[in-house]
């Protein structure tokens, strides 16, 4: 969904209700939104919640890792006055808190201020326990009665609302503020007249209600959150045709349109439908009583069709009793009813019904269709600029000294560094397949190098050019082919000169926008240049090459064309602003690491990491560094989002939009990569799961040599500093080792990369690690499995028990 724009609209700056397009922009930030009304399962209302003896951080922290693991994305989360009046300081810690194991599983909260329902005594400290098998026995209103009725006390509540919102009007963890929830609810139920205890009637209780809600709005507006307002419609549909007076409040005041159904699917349909003539995002904020026909398997699917934000009520069995249904409040219950009301799972984490899960999971997945809103920006033109066999450390932003990379610092002034991106492959088609189809190799076709994804496999591209974006492609992106096989308004294959045939090209075409202009500098794949710019005995050498003189030569060599990159980046990119303006999305990365032992062709760090940054002015926060895990699979599925182009479902790759805009840090939990050979120069696939912290590795051929093009064909410009190597490791036992662990691998690694960043103390053998070697290896062998990963070996191996491999033997090989 489009980035387009966060901080549009005429209204950007006003304390005024938003524009339908600065909301429909703020909405088109997010992926179909989903998720719960949340209580924690050992909470009776929400003053047990926040209170601080009874604020359960454990107990949060497992709930929403269960539905985060679900594809839940968001929760929708009752706060207090009384909580806040009694203990300012500690509510706000608690609700840090939250926000902090929120963030953590990437679910973004709605925060709401009042609730009109229920008990309308809400008191502070221990609260009662739960009346047995009854249906949110213990719930509260807030404010209670006493504040309700009385003007003079509610303008108390001004200082509430305005100090939470203050201090969390530009947090980035909020998705939306609830001003109001049901506040025209007469709760006729168990608190009408006849009740010991009393809500206000009916009349007065509307009356205060409006009276609170349109005060709530202005006092709201004066902070002027960056985060959109809402208050929800609820009961029956009335309001679609004849809104009362706090109905037609609510409906013309919210940012983002919200309401509540517990109807079937036909009358949720035409709830849908009716909301949607108001051309602002819809939120369903409650929805699922199975017994009344309003089931995840009815419903849930019509809010992914439409995107309609999706909140059920209930997750977590437990003191708030909703598995009963309403009717609990009049008629006896002995047992757990046999169909549950409300909730997704026991409290345990077992799930109420497994084919509810697997819908929510299905859902929450793919992306609904846009059908309904028309776009309300001008799409971004964007350019793609990529390196080949740029190691991650070798850039300044990443830490580089010796080499100079000025331009690539630049770009990385004005945009956002990755810190932690990866590719999916370290060889050069395998992962160019990766980018351009948002599938891993073994789903793509294009598992070993110089091998193309299958026929049947969509170029993700032709979604930008259906959304009316015209492509222009120079130098090495689509690895290999020496036509235009993607269909591409223009494709120029040689990668020699490329400033000056990008400013021709520019210059003599007329191109009409959206544009996107893609880049593939060749360098610095070797041979590396001749002409060398840095002195051999100033560069620096990682601690697992071997410091020869020819190891420096080549060293510098391969500096110079990084540097050489460096410029002429430099010179198209500021080329391209000036034609393109700064409705501009640069993005440049690199397919891999270079072509040095443990780099290209391995999966440690320094084959797979990979530069990333992205820069759009005013969008994109500039000079801002990220810790998200994404991967080269995420490009494209995020430029289509961002452009509002449509995503195929089952990708492996994902939108990290979320991340552009500062929101979160938190992405993907695990990368997974694989390496699969390269001709008869490199035949040893390597399987990869990587966690902020641990590396688990799989060598699938450890009785076999691990080779490469630079041992075997020691070329000038590329391997020929092996000779060296092989002289030093005669007599120094620590090139001897180097030489030896490039060669021969063990069938299993795993590294602790807080302690070790450049993998070289394997603990698969250490005790302290057990646990978590056998949950990263399960969890790579059950990618895999998803993967359908066949484990090919695509030439014959070479034994360890022969001679290493040379270069007469391969082109024997090559002429049988």
């Amino acid at each position: 969904m489009a980035l387009l724009l966060v901080n549009c609209g005429k209204n950007q700056n006003s304390k005024e209700r938003w524009t339908a397009e600065r909301a429909n922009a703020w909405y088109d930030q997010y992926s179909f939104l989903a998720g719960g009304n949340y209580v924690p399962a050992s909470a009776i209302n929400q003053l047990e919640m926040w209170q601080e003896d009874t604020f359960d951080q454990e107990r949060i922290d497992f709930e929403l890792q269960h539905t985060s693991e679900i594809g839940m994305n968001t929760m929708r989360v009752f706060l207090h006055d009384l909580a806040w009046k009694q203990d300012k300081e500690g509510f706000f810690s608690r609700v840090d808190k939250f926000l902090e194991i929120s963030e953590k599983y990437g679910i973004k909260p709605m925060l709401v201020f009042f609730d009109g329902v229920w008990n309308p005594y809400p008191k502070m400290g221990k609260q009662p326990e739960p009346t047995p098998h009854t249906h949110n026995s213990g719930w509260v209103q807030s404010p209670g009665r006493e504040i309700l009725s009385d003007s003079n006390k509610q303008n108390e509540l001004k200082d509430y609302v305005q100090s939470v919102l203050s201090r969390y009007k530009n947090d980035a963890r909020i998705l939306i503020w609830d001003m109001f929830n049901e506040p025209d609810n007469a709760n006729a139920g168990n608190f009408g007249g006849g009740s010991k205890a009393p809500d206000l009637p009916r009349e007065e209780k509307l009356k205060r209600s409006f009276e609170l809600l349109q005060k709530s709005f202005e006092w709201a507006r004066e902070i002027n959150p960056s985060q959109p307002l809402t208050v929800g419609v609820w009961g029956k549909p009335t309001w679609l045709k004849a809104p009362d007076a706090i109905e037609k409040f609510s409906l013309e005041n919210s940012d983002v349109i919200s309401f509540h159904s517990y109807q079937g699917p036909e009358e949720t349909k035409r709830m849908v439908k009716g909301l949607q003539k108001y051309n602002r995002p819809i939120m369903c904020t409650e929805y699922m009583a199975r017994s009344v026909g309003s089931t995840f398997e009815a419903i849930l699917p019509i809010f992914h069709k439409n995107n309609v934000a999706a909140y059920n009520w209930g997750l977590f069995s437990g003191k708030s009793q909703t598995i009963y249904p309403w009717d609990s409040w009049k008629k006896t219950y002995t047992s757990e009813p046999a169909q549950w009301f409300h909730d997704v799972f026991r409290k345990d984490g077992t799930p109420y019904s497994q084919k509810e899960i697997d819908l929510i999971k299905a859902l929450t997945s793919t992306k609904p269709k846009f059908a309904k809103r028309k776009k309300t920006n001008e799409q971004p033109n964007i350019i793609i600029y990529l390196a080949d066999d740029l190691g991650w450390k070798d850039v300044s932003f990443n830490g580089a000294i010796v080499v100079k990379t000025p331009n690539l610092q630049k770009l990385a002034n004005e945009g956002m560094v990755f810190e932690n991106a990866f590719i999916a492959s370290p060889a050069c088609a395998p992962s160019r397949a990766a980018l351009l189809t948002g599938l891993m190799p073994a789903r793509n076709g294009a598992e070993a190098n110089h091998t193309y994804p299958g026929p049947n496999v969509e170029i993700l591209t032709k979604q930008l050019q259906k959304n009316g974006y015209k492509i222009y492609s120079f130098g090495k992106i689509a690895h290999g082919k020496k036509d235009n096989p993607h269909g591409w308004e223009h494709f120029h294959i040689k990668s020699a000169n490329l400033d000056k045939v990008v400013k021709a090209f520019f210059n003599d075409t007329k191109v009409d926008g959206p544009i996107c202009v893609m880049i593939g500098d060749r360098r610095p794949h070797v041979s590396w240049t001749k002409e060398n710019i840095y002195a051999p005995n100033k560069v620096d050498l990682p601690d697992y090459l071997i410091d020869t003189k020819e190891t420096r030569e080549h060293r510098g060599r391969y500096y110079s064309d990084v540097t050489g990159f460096d410029q002429t980046m430099g010179k198209n990119l500021k080329f391209l602003e000036t034609i393109l303006g700064e409705n501009t999305i640069t993005l440049m990365s690199s397919d891999h690491g270079a072509q040095w032992p443990f780099g290209k062709w391995n999966l440690y760090d320094d084959g797979i990491r990979t530069p990333l940054v992205v820069k759009w002015k005013g969008k994109i926060p500039e000079g801002k560094r990220t810790k998200a895990m994404v991967s080269w699979i995420d490009i494209l599925p995020t430029l289509l989002d961002i452009t509002g182009s449509q995503t195929p479902n089952a990708l492996d790759g994902k939108s990290f939009a979320n991340v552009l805009t500062g929101e979160t840090d938190a992405f993907r939990k695990e990368i997974f990569t694989t390496h699969s050979g390269d001709g008869y120069f490199n035949i040893y696939p390597i399987r990869s799961v990587r966690t902020p912290q641990y590396k688990y590795i799989k060598n699938l051929l450890p009785d076999y040599y691990h080779t490469n093009h630079s041992d075997i064909l020691r070329n000038d410009g590329a391997g020929a500093y092996w000779d060296s190597w092989d002289e030093v490791a005669k007599h120094d036992k620590r090139a001897a080792q180097i030489v030896s662990k490039y060669y021969q691998r063990p069938a299993e690694e795993f590294y602790d990369l807080n302690t070790d960043p450049n993998e070289q103390n394997n603990l698969i053998n250490d005790s302290n690690y057990k646990a978590e070697i056998e949950r990263l290896k399960q969890k790579l062998n059950d990618w895999m499995e998803t993967q359908d990963d066949q484990e090919t070996v695509f030439r014959k191996p070479y034994p360890l028990s022969e001679p290493k491999p040379s270069k007469a033997l391969v082109e024997g090989l090559k002429r049988k």
